[in-house]
């Protein structure tokens, strides 16, 4: 789709949190040349999601630790990913005051991928991602074996941190080549293609907030 189109097909789309004209068009051009993005200072509302997340976290009653693997086969293993989650639902009353905006944006971007890469995206899942001091999350990519569904990943740092917990970004062709490196920083935003780009998490030296997304080919099954 050619940027000029986008207000006709999107008519909300500069009423979104971090969705630009620019933003999108560098956004597309960058995962075609190299299967990633990255910007800094595109989601100003990122304090007040910080603010809500490190409330969460306090409660005691909501982030779990995160795990590896899909659904029954999932198995905590701290030798390669030691983090801690929360889930953030679409249909929570109590978070939606705060995430309803993001998550206009969140189907304001499928469709704009949808658009621009002939994806069938059709649903995202998302969460609040905490790595406290000495956590980390080895190289590794975000599809599963056996269950391809994942297509865009999608990162929002909520805060700044000094040294450690960086991101790394491989090559998408020479899979042992580091392509960048980022450090997260308040407001800024990464997105890659979730089958293509092999990422991992340094060791963090300070606690690192963020909002991981993954724009997914399945339709949700409720049992």
């Amino acid at each position: 789709m050619r940027i000029n189109d986008f207000k006709n097909y999107f008519p909300n789309l500069l009423n979104t949190p971090f969705l630009s004209e620019s933003v999108i068009s560098d956004l597309i051009s960058s995962l075609e040349r190299q299967g990633w993005f990255s910007a800094e200072n595109i989601f100003p509302e990122a304090p007040l999601f910080l603010s809500t997340c490190k409330d969460l976290y306090t409660s005691g009653d909501y982030f779990s630790e995160a795990m590896i693997g899909k659904n029954l086969n999932q198995v905590r293993e701290p030798s390669i990913r030691k983090s801690e989650i929360f889930w953030l639902e679409q249909n929570d009353t109590q978070l939606s005051p705060y995430v309803d905006p993001l998550f206009r944006s969140f189907d304001a971007l499928k469709n704009i991928l949808n658009e621009s890469f002939f994806l069938s995206l059709k649903r995202w899942e998302s969460q609040f991602a905490l790595y406290r001091k000495g956590g980390f999350y080895k190289k590794h990519l975000d599809q599963f074996k056996n269950n391809r569904h994942r297509q865009i990943t999608l990162i929002l740092y909520l805060n700044d941190c000094p040294e450690g917990g960086e991101l790394v970004l491989y090559n998408r062709d020479q899979k042992n080549i580091k392509d960048f490196i980022i450090k997260p920083k308040q407001g800024s935003m990464v997105i890659f293609f979730s089958n293509q780009i092999y990422h991992e998490v340094l060791p963090v030296t300070h606690p690192r907030y963020s909002i991981t997304t993954w724009f997914r080919d399945d339709l949700e099954v409720f049992l």
